[in-house]
């Protein structure tokens, strides 16, 4: 289980050396106030944007990060699909070059077998 938003501000506040006092200050509370707010079970969404505004830290996406759409940067199956259909194409059209090589030798064999080769020549 998540641990409580809670505790993630306090630690931010500590790792990041801002005072509690100073932060509920700056939302119009009480220290006291300020702390079980932010203790409850639910925290409100305004005190917790405030809250994210204040410390200059998205806290939402702490607790859940941002869902990756279809319509974002490609995942990265999307970018693999899309380079194994450009090689795809790449070997159509390699296919399509070799077939017409291979057709081209097979029609100038064609067109050299009606002559005649010439007699090997003789040793007398």
């Amino acid at each position: 289980m998540p641990r409580p938003l809670g505790d993630l501000i306090l630690d931010y506040c500590r790792v990041h050396r801002i005072s509690v006092p100073s932060v509920a200050a700056q939302m119009g509370m009480t220290r006291a106030g300020f702390y079980k707010a932010i203790k409850s079970k639910d925290i409100k969404v305004y005190r917790l944007r405030a809250i994210s505004h204040i410390l200059k830290h998205n806290f939402f996406e702490d607790y859940y990060p941002p869902t990756r759409y279809p319509s974002d940067n490609m995942s990265p199956l999307a970018i693999e699909n899309k380079q194994l259909k450009e090689k795809n194409q790449q070997l159509e059209t390699e296919v399509a070059y070799l077939r017409e090589i291979f057709r081209l030798i097979k029609f100038n064999q064609a067109d050299n077998s009606s002559i005649s080769p010439a007699p090997p020549p003789s040793n007398s």
